[in-house]
């Protein structure tokens, strides 16, 4: 079921067809420009399935009006909360298929049904029950044992009917920080946090304690650090309504071609923040892991490995060094081999420089130099953005499983 609304922008006058198909998920955002004057349209699509009631509104202050007709339409925006839809149509506003007949195309149908299921499951979870696990962590890396042990036992039984206080308040930590963040923390990303865990518990104890000792003279704990890991997670899980598509495009591979589908649940301002957070905390951990890799091949955290390139000779410069140089460790150690590049340097110092053009059709971040002219080596899809997202989170889970092992080791 699809049903058109018409969106008059309010700066040019240009008449968007918004058509919204009927799907599982029954409320989301909605984000794009108008491409004739790149004013920003903000709205949201709500579905009653009980009255079969699909509604699309326009936030509060959108510079836009509802209405307008299928003879002075000139743009066709397509929406769908659980799938990428084709991008903006200019000057075609023909019927076709919905994004679901599509998909269902693209992906096998089983799948396709699960996959949906199990978003609905996550819009639900992260709204009502992940902030109660949020808390739990929080009390934890502060410290706060009891009330960390009578928040997460509350959660573990309304959420898995369990009663699991006869293990370790850590073990139970550990384990939650994986399965409470579903559809989010991927099982590729949690087998190599287990070879991570497995690697990290054959290097020698006082080695280990050099390396914590480092950190424990800047004032840094590895709570104080998981603490910053969770505040991150967190973020992810906040934007987990805007990142729907990027999930869906994960799942289905290589079947989306991006020059075709995008999304519509957000912009680049939209996840901009997030994407920036992800990176540099990724940088930071990196500089635990080069230190591991260290440990392992010349059996000192500070003896830095010779032939590569990390804007550093010494091990203490490496928290000053470039990130960008730091990230050329990745693949050139075990430790640094189990993380999976997935970022893009050039997008996110475009982004810190605000040197970022989006154009509303392609859904193409353009990067800019300084004089104004493309960087093509940053320019990203907002799809491949919004999955980046997703995937950086993942990452950033695999270095977590490290701190939980200098935690439960009693080193750091």
């Amino acid at each position: 079921m699809v049903k058109n609304f018409f969106v008059t922008c309010g700066v040019c006058g240009c008449v968007h067809r918004v058509r919204v198909q009927a799907g599982f998920v029954n409320d989301y955002p909605v984000r794009y420009l108008c491409p004739q004057c790149r004013n920003r349209i903000d709205g949201a699509v709500h579905l009653d399935p009980s009255c079969a009631l699909i509604d699309f509104n326009l936030d509060p202050g959108t510079v836009a009006s509802m209405g307008g007709d299928l003879d002075c339409a000139r743009v066709m925006v397509e929406l769908s909360g659980e799938l990428p839809s084709f991008k903006l149509s200019v000057e075609n506003c023909a019927c076709m298929t919905s994004p679901f007949i599509r998909a269902s195309g693209l992906i096998p149908f089983d799948e396709l049904s699960e996959y949906v299921g199990d978003m609905v499951y996550c819009l639900h979870y992260y709204r009502e029950d992940w902030p109660t696990l949020r808390t739990a962590l929080q009390l934890y890396c502060d410290g706060h044992d009891d009330y960390a042990d009578k928040v997460l036992s509350e959660f573990e039984r309304k959420l898995l009917g369990e009663d699991n206080r006869h293990f370790s308040l850590l073990s139970r930590i550990a384990r939650m920080s994986w399965l409470g963040l579903p559809m989010i923390a991927g099982s590729d990303a949690h087998e190599r946090a287990v070879e991570c865990e497995k690697l990290v518990s054959g290097l020698e104890a006082e080695a280990l304690s050099g390396l914590a000792g480092y950190y424990l003279k800047t004032n840094m704990t590895a709570k104080s650090l998981l603490a910053e890991i969770n505040e991150v997670l967190d973020s992810v899980a906040e934007s987990y309504p805007v990142l729907l598509n990027g999930f869906t495009f994960l799942m289905a591979g290589d079947a989306y071609d991006l020059e075709k589908y995008g999304t519509f649940c957000c912009t680049p301002s939209d996840i901009e923040k997030l994407y920036c957070r992800e990176y540099e905390l990724i940088g930071s951990l990196l500089v635990l892991f080069i230190g591991l890799d260290n440990i392992e091949c010349n059996g000192a955290f500070d003896v830095m490995p010779k032939g590569v390139d990390l804007g550093a000779k010494s091990f203490d410069k490496l928290s000053v060094a470039p990130k960008a140089k730091r990230f050329n460790a990745v693949g050139t150690g075990s430790f640094t081999g189990l993380i999976k590049q997935c970022w893009n340097p050039v997008l996110r110092n475009a982004f810190s420089h605000n040197r970022t053009d989006f154009d509303c059709a392609t859904q193409v971040i353009r990067t800019l130099r300084e004089d104004g002219t493309n960087d093509s080596r940053g320019n990203t899809y907002l799809l491949e953005m919004v999955r980046d997202c997703i995937l950086m989170a993942r990452e950033i889970m695999v270095f977590r499983s490290v701190l939980f092992h200098f935690i439960g080791s009693g080193l750091w």
